[in-house]
């Protein structure tokens, strides 16, 4: 009986290298918005930020998908919600 194998399961790190692009595209985004010369075109930006973005959720549901045979979209947003909010300041309650 032939046993089949799993797909190889990438291991999602830290891309600081996309992330700097990432953070590049919002550069070109923001130098356009300032109107800054020399930095027309912002919409490259903001093209280059979403088809990384993209590339690096693409690849966190693959593996979610490898790791247990299905996806859960609720659990991945609320994920995703709780990485942005820790970087989110809060407001000091006296």
């Amino acid at each position: 009986m032939a046993q089949h194998k799993q797909a190889p399961i990438a291991t999602p790190g830290y891309r600081p290298d996309l992330q700097a692009l990432r953070a590049f595209a919002i550069l070109l985004v923001v130098a356009d918005h300032a109107q800054l010369v020399g930095f027309a075109g912002g919409y490259v930006g903001v093209d280059v930020f979403f088809v990384l973005s993209g590339y690096l959720i693409t690849g966190l549901i693959t593996n979610e998908v490898f790791q247990t045979r299905r996806f859960d979209a609720l659990n991945f947003y609320v994920r995703r919600l709780k990485g942005h909010a820790a970087g989110c300041p809060v407001p000091a309650q006296n």
